[in-house]
């Protein structure tokens, strides 16, 4: 019985390495496509593992901006009241 060995899965910096050493033009082809594919593929998955956190960090700025002009609102109301009023 022999065992197979499990090829490690392959990094697009790997291909990306060897897309730019390869020098067989008849092999360039694939190796590029193969390079190209992955990079887009990992943008793919960086862009899923921050989508969501774009959406909160988002969300938690709107938050942030809209207590600030309650904030600046609150200080112009009670900076007007707090003045005299000619009578």
């Amino acid at each position: 019985m022999t065992t197979r060995a499990v090829p490690e899965p392959v990094g697009w910096r790997e291909l990306y390495q060897a897309a730019m050493l390869e020098s067989d033009r008849s092999n360039l082809p694939t190796v590029l496509d193969d390079a190209i594919n992955a990079i887009l593929d990992r943008l793919d998955d960086a862009f899923i593992e921050i989508s969501g956190e774009l959406e909160e960090l988002n969300d938690a700025l709107n938050k942030l901006r809209s207590r600030r002009r309650e904030v600046i609102s609150f200080k112009s109301g009670r900076a007007s009241s707090d003045q005299p009023t000619a009578a």
